[in-house]
């Protein structure tokens, strides 16, 4: 976004971001960051995915995690780990249900019923794990406040401050994109992800604004 505002990145073909030249008089890690990956027009997806895009979104992440403002990725890692013991799980279960009882002949020990409700239970917690949302409570109400404070305009001619632009854009995600920067967020790509992944935007309003507005 800011990128483009200075001329950096433009939309290039089949809805990909190119480098328009330099950054620009820029220090923040993640404009760089993105930047420096365009080697060549990329779409929205593959850009995250670029080392140099994706070292300085981890560093913003890691900032955003110690300010209490997103959970830790180790939530990830431990949902894995508990995902990866269920295999384990159900094969001891299962030796030990089938061993023999010894002398007195016949197999016994856990039935194989106990051992598929031991199973289930991580991954029931590793589910409950994955369903936490990544932004902390705190960090929920702080963007209600800012929203409150700061509501999106009905038309982009009411904005002429270009770090306005920016800050509604934090704010409200795509509906603030398309309003803002209606052809470069479309040709670029920048609106082509799944809806219901993006937790950045606003509940309709009565009378069905929903902070779009036409082109």
């Amino acid at each position: 976004m800011a990128l483009h505002q200075r001329g950096a990145v433009a939309a290039g073909r089949k809805r990909t971001i190119r480098a328009n030249g330099g950054p620009g008089r820029t220090r923040d890690p993640v404009q760089l960051g993105v930047h420096g990956a365009l080697h060549r027009a990329l779409a929205l997806r593959a850009l995250a995915l670029r080392p140099e895009a994706r070292r300085a979104v981890d560093a913003l992440h890691g900032e955003l995690g110690r300010a209490g403002l997103l959970r830790p990725p180790a939530r990830l890692r431990a949902a894995r780990a508990l995902l990866a013991c269920v295999p384990l799980t159900v094969a001891a279960g299962l030796l030990v249900s089938w061993a023999p009882r010894g002398r007195g002949g016949g197999y016994g020990g856990v039935s194989p019923v106990a051992t598929l409700v031991v199973a289930l239970l991580p991954v029931l917690l590793a589910a409950a794990l994955l369903r936490l949302p990544p932004a902390t409570r705190a960090a929920r109400q702080l963007l209600a406040r800012l929203r409150e404070r700061h509501p999106l305009p009905a038309h982009r001619r009411e904005v002429t401050d270009g770090r306005l632009v920016q800050l509604y854009v934090a704010l409200y995600g795509d509906p603030a994109l398309a309003m803002f920067l209606p052809r470069f967020s479309r040709d670029g790509g920048l609106l082509d992800r799944p809806r219901e992944a993006d937790e950045n935007r606003p509940p309709p309003e009565p009378g069905g604004r929903t902070g779009h507005a036409a082109p």
